[in-house]
């Protein structure tokens, strides 16, 4: 056959092949964190409360419906950001993540503060809207049986 597929190997032409390993590593890194997260949080946080069996029945529906109620919370803290300064976090006006603004023309870096702050922002803004609304979406005659 004229035509293959290259396979990488661990050693190539007798040398080893540091790109497999580099390439191999983060996939089984990100794996067996995953699985070490899932354990710890069995074994050590599993609690049998009133606040954990609220939270895990509505756990799908802010699933299902966190993405545009945080995307909304961004472009909300991104505009309280841009009133009265001089740096626009979207210059064209469609979102996109930037860890940057423009001021004159020229792009900014925002600083560590902004940064943690929008997220943090986001973050719990986004549980606090979600976990009650999807309770009390459960309550809704159709929608206690998909969500």
């Amino acid at each position: 056959a004229q035509y293959t597929i290259p396979i990488p190997s661990v050693r190539d032409a007798g040398n080893l092949n540091v790109e497999f390993f580099l390439n191999f590593a983060p996939p089984m890194y990100s794996v067996v964190m995953a699985l070490t997260l899932i354990q710890f949080f069995h074994q050590h946080v599993n609690a049998n409360n009133a606040l954990s069996r609220w939270a895990s029945s509505a756990a799908y529906g802010v699933y299902v419906t966190h993405v545009p109620i945080m995307s909304a919370l961004i472009i909300a803290f991104v505009e309280i950001l841009n009133y009265g300064r001089d740096v626009a976090i979207f210059p064209f006006g469609w979102p996109v993540l930037a860890f940057f603004g423009v001021r004159g023309g020229q792009p900014v870096l925002l600083s560590d503060a902004i940064l943690w702050g929008g997220f943090l922002f986001a973050f719990f803004a986004t549980a606090l809207i979600c976990f009650p609304m999807c309770s009390l979406l459960r309550r809704a005659p159709v929608l206690d049986k998909m969500l």
